[in-house]
């Protein structure tokens, strides 16, 4: 959740801690990326490893945005309110939602999730929704719906094999995501 939660407040980079157990540790100690030995990786090593290479893949079109604005929104399923108060514009001060955009009209999700919003001179907006709800397992549901285009094009996400998912929006600009726990997708409108 945490690398999709940072790309969504326009992270260009990611560094992880702590790659080996410090000296000392509490033997139940299990948030580093190598076993005790300090040589053989363990699974968050390879859970890593995955998410790096997912983000990577659609790094070229995601630095091509500037971060502009991030918006909380809870769940109709599942209100937890971690999101309600999560409405920062670039310069972090004044709270507000998406206003005068020239694609995004709204978006609902079954569980939290944060939206955010990019811009670039050259190629418009583009958005990041992540799905921010608790880790028990349920998947969330969520419905777009955009304005002033036929189709997006969807980067990322369990699996993201490097080719962006092409979606032609339904009659009234809507299309649909699932997102497991702490999954992202950043979001193309394409004319």
């Amino acid at each position: 959740q945490q690398v999709y939660l940072a790309l969504a407040f326009g992270a260009s980079g990611i560094e992880y801690y702590c790659y080996s157990v410090p000296e000392g540790m509490d033997p139940q100690y299990k948030h580093c990326m190598l076993e005790r030995d300090n040589v053989t990786p363990n699974q968050l090593y390879y859970d890593v490893k995955t998410v790096n290479e997912e983000i990577q893949k659609f790094a070229s079109p995601y630095l091509a945005y500037k971060w502009n604005k991030a918006i909380g929104i809870s769940g109709t399923e599942d209100q937890t309110f971690r999101v309600c108060v999560i409405e920062y514009e670039s310069d972090l001060s004044t709270k507000t939602s998406f206003n005068d955009t020239e694609n995004y009209v709204s978006s609902t999700g079954t569980l939290d999730m944060v939206v955010s919003q990019f811009v670039s001179e050259k190629y418009g907006e583009a958005y990041m929704f992540v799905n921010f709800s608790r880790n028990d397992g349920r998947v969330n549901t969520v419905n777009a719906q955009f304005k002033n285009c036929g189709a997006v094009a969807i980067y990322g996400g369990a699996g993201y094999s490097g080719t962006p998912e092409i979606v032609t929006l339904q009659e009234d600009g809507s299309f649909s995501l699932e997102l497991q726990y702490g999954e992202g997708a950043f979001v193309v409108p394409l004319a």
